[in-house]
């Protein structure tokens, strides 16, 4: 096995073992190294001396122990975010330190439905759109000038948090032109103009896409704010149609819903509990809490996602993620 594995391969591999949110991201996102063969790769940057394993390794689970062995033989220390419970296993059964990193939200496609409170911001979304004669759209970003889909993606980018720069790692950057695979849906006002556009990822298994998972949703400032809720909707009902099984909303960072599950560094876990309840944190560096509350307004169903590391501090860890993605 070795560092680099063509694109070619990778992609063929994304195809029949992709089951998870990020394997998208883990495939394609720039800047990201692969380790591994045809049989199977792990996705990694190197930060501030430390190597970060992206996601789970994108090959078939009997293989994940001996992928992860010859990776770590050869990388040494390595911290791993944004894995599944049966990642955290091995690595936990090797002596890593396992922390929960936040939860995973996912809509069942083939169960849900639009009813009761809490989905009544969809039903209201619904409304304004017919007010205002926006309308949403399945559509190729090739039939937009460059100019209108970066304007919108800059006039979205202003309001948050991170202005200057797009996150990227635990997130994919966003991508204006189409991609293999990948969904694009849009709002145009009643002119045509372009109003605001969601990125859904792919996620596979055996080479059928059999869900996706909202990467990035952007829109104009002068929109209406439940302008993503119609999206959503949209694609829900485009995507249950079509027989898919989920939709994916992705990570919801530092929000702790379940007991650890392994032996978990104490210090870590109160860091990760103080920022996501300081005020400051969430308003002057990312809105840890403002994400989790939103993403649970969709009504999903969440399960735990995990941070592994074999070498202290695990704090330090933290700080390096968030250089990794972006954040500062």
């Amino acid at each position: 096995m070795i560092s680099g594995v063509p694109i070619e391969t990778r992609a063929k591999l994304l195809r029949q073992h992709g089951t998870f949110a990020l394997a998208y991201s883990a495939t394609f996102q720039p800047e990201i190294e692969h380790f591994g063969d045809e049989r199977g790769f792990i996705a990694y940057r190197r930060v501030r001396g430390t190597v970060q394993a992206l996601a789970d390794p994108i090959a078939p689970a009997e293989h994940w122990p001996a992928l992860i062995e010859a990776f770590l033989r050869e990388k040494g220390g390595v911290a791993w975010w944004q894995i599944s419970h049966p990642c955290a296993k091995i690595l936990s059964d090797i002596g890593y330190t396992v922390n929960q990193i936040g939860v995973e939200w996912r809509i069942d496609l083939t169960s849900y439905t639009f009813g009761g409170p809490m989905k009544r911001s969809f039903r209201r979304a619904a409304a304004r759109l017919n007010e205002r004669q926006d309308t949403v759209v399945e559509a190729s970003f090739a039939t937009f000038e460059p100019e209108a889909l970066n304007s919108v993606s800059q006039e979205w980018r202003a309001t948050r948090s991170v202005k200057h720069r797009e996150l990227t790692f635990l997130v994919r950057p966003v991508v204006l032109t189409d991609e293999l695979d990948v969904r694009k849906l849009v709002v145009l006002d009643r002119e045509g103009h372009l109003v605001a556009f969601a990125i859904f990822d792919p996620v596979y298994h055996h080479d059928k896409v059999i869900g996706y998972l909202c990467s990035a949703r952007r829109r104009r400032a002068a929109s209406h704010p439940l302008t993503g809720y119609a999206i959503m909707r949209r694609a829900i009902e485009v995507f249950r149609a079509e027989g898919r099984s989920h939709l994916s909303l992705g990570l919801a960072p530092a929000a702790i819903g379940f007991d650890e599950a392994f032996k978990y560094n104490r210090t870590v876990r109160r860091t990760l509990d103080f920022i996501y309840r300081s005020r400051f944190f969430n308003r002057y560096v990312y809105p840890l809490r403002g994400l989790n509350e939103h993403k649970e307004s969709y009504g999903g169903v969440t399960e735990p996602s995990y941070f592994a590391f074999n070498r202290a501090p695990g704090v330090e860890h933290l700080r390096k993620l968030a250089i990794a993605c972006s954040v500062y």
